[in-house]
């Protein structure tokens, strides 16, 4: 009978060794194990393969000027600069990871651009060597829309310099597409998957990840791309010229792209995503008398509105109106704790950048 409880004892054992599924270890933090992956397929990688799918397109685009250097594949040329543009609002955010290392948001979006080192490197051809706010989408922002469509033209038909500026631009074009494929390669070559078994909420998991990049990416847009040219950072001195898209004069566009894909981002595409979870943990917000994730996005729909009242060029409305743009970063500094702070809480996730001008 001994011998029997001891055979008994034993088998116990094996058996508990024998499982190894994290579900069932108590010290595993198994919290976001289904929603990782829902926001890498429903979000992550498709915006990823759009984005890849515009550089692409505009790398063509540049080619075909490049061939005709003739009005209409200027205005195509300017045209999907903008659409990629747009597109990549969608992934900025991604900052951490393959983000990170890599240091693709810098790479591909250092604004403004350093317009004399710029035009520099055009007239000598250059093909690498070039600093952060001397690449990248305003650089060739700048390359195409400096001044009217004629003279863009003459400048790249110019008999000493024309050239060594065409050679530039398409450089330029293909350090953004090469970039953004490298990215969108890492996610697809074992990032995704690091990320969608990272889970729990502790610094490094993949909603800490996620979270700390959406909420940096969002204070990014209040910060660089209202405030600073607003001159709320600078004493009220206002900087009109350092808009994103100062030479292109489509600013507003792109800030509300930026908006739009925060709010995606947090509904992976109205899907669900961490909008849902919140509501399924009951996270409420008691200021307002409501669920969180409806505080949160009715908030963004405030920021929108208000931002949707301002009209492009930026730059000129700043100086025209800056009362207007005012309003508007105060819809959207009015959504910074409710990510930056309820949400955190609500996630039980850590802030693990800094910034430096409060909240």
């Amino acid at each position: 009978m001994k011998h029997s409880y001891l055979l008994l004892l034993l088998a116990f054992a094996l058996a508990c060794c024998d499982n190894n599924d994290p579900e069932d270890d108590p010290m595993v933090d198994t919290r976001y194990s289904a929603q990782l992956p829902q926001l890498v397929n429903n979000y992550v990688t498709p915006e990823l393969d759009a984005t890849v799918d515009e550089v692409e397109a505009l790398r063509v685009s540049a080619e075909v000027f490049d061939l005709n250097l003739d009005q209409a594949s200027l205005d195509a040329f300017q045209a999907q600069l903008k659409e990629a543009r747009l597109q990549w609002q969608r992934i900025s955010f991604l900052w951490f990871g393959p983000g990170d290392e890599q240091n693709t948001v810098r790479e591909v979006n250092t604004f403004p651009a350093d317009v004399m080192a710029v035009s520099a490197h055009a007239d000598e051809g250059s093909t690498g060597g070039e600093g952060l706010d001397e690449k990248g989408f305003c650089a060739i922002g700048w390359m195409i829309h400096h001044a009217d469509d004629q003279s863009i033209l003459d400048y790249y038909i110019d008999d000493s310099f024309g050239a060594s500026r065409r050679a530039h631009l398409l450089h330029l074009v293909n350090e953004v597409e090469s970039a953004i494929g490298n990215l969108n390669q890492a996610w697809d070559n074992g990032f995704d998957d690091t990320f969608s078994t990272a889970t729990g909420s502790s610094v490094g998991s993949g909603m800490s990840l996620y979270h700390n990049g959406l909420t940096r990416d969002y204070e990014n847009l209040k910060r660089e791309k209202i405030a600073l040219p607003l001159g709320l950072l600078t004493l009220d001195i206002p900087l009109p010229d350092k808009v994103e898209a100062y030479y292109a004069g489509y600013s507003v566009e792109l800030a509300l792209a930026h908006l739009a894909s925060t709010r995606d981002a947090l509904t992976a595409n109205d899907t669900g995503g961490i909008m849902a979870l919140i509501d399924e943990f009951g996270a409420f917000h008691s200021p307002s008398n409501q669920d969180l994730s409806d505080a949160i996005l009715e908030q963004l729909d405030a920021a929108k509105a208000a931002l949707e009242l301002v009209p492009d060029p930026l730059s000129g409305t700043i100086e025209s109106d800056p009362a207007m743009v005012q309003s508007a970063y105060d819809e959207l500094q009015a959504a910074v704790v409710l990510l930056k702070i309820d949400l955190t809480s609500a996630l039980d996730v850590s802030i693990t950048y800094t910034d430096t001008d409060g909240d």
